[in-house]
């Protein structure tokens, strides 16, 4: 879980789209909002059970992997012209 605060209270993640539920904690499908449902439909849900919702991070994610990794790969093989152009030629 990227957010611990969270652990044990309701929690639904929506597109970032069409605003549907495409994840949910337990809580939020003991309480019986559905996969899919659309954020304007389960609103009053939303309120009783002080659901926490967050929009997909799928990009924000996606981008902090690739920087991880290139930091890795750029500290850990350095790579000089000399040897670029020596495997070339």
């Amino acid at each position: 879980m990227f957010q611990p605060k969270f652990s044990g209270k309701p929690v639904a993640i929506l597109s970032n789209n069409d605003g549907c539920v495409i994840s949910r904690s337990n809580e939020v499908k003991v309480a019986g909002i559905p996969m899919d449902a659309p954020a304007f439909q389960i609103k009053e849900m939303v309120k009783e059970m002080n659901v926490q919702l967050n929009f997909s991070r799928k990009l924000s994610y996606g981008l902090s992997i690739c920087l991880i990794l290139f930091e890795h790969f750029l500290f850990s093989h350095p790579v000089t012209m000399t040897n670029y152009i020596d495997k070339v030629a």
